[in-house]
């Protein structure tokens, strides 16, 4: 269950940070003379698998959920 909630915790960070530098970063920030921070839109997954967004949500956290129980399992 744990391993559930931090899940959805990491999940939820993922997703307020997309939507605070989506709504406030609106041109490119220079780090450094060689690395920038720049919005980028991408709708999908990995490999740009379509996938409804709900679809998208859960399966993060079931994805994060079994990392962490893998990690602590074989630990």
């Amino acid at each position: 269950m744990i391993f559930i909630i931090i899940s959805i915790c990491i999940v939820a960070l993922d997703l307020f940070s997309k939507y605070f530098f989506v709504r406030y970063l609106t041109a490119p920030v220079e780090v450094f003379s060689f690395f920038r921070l720049e919005v980028s839109h991408n709708p999908f997954i990995a490999f740009s698998i379509p996938l409804p967004y709900e679809l998208q949500i859960i399966l993060s956290v079931l994805i994060i959920a079994v990392l962490f129980c893998y990690a602590y399992v074989y630990n």
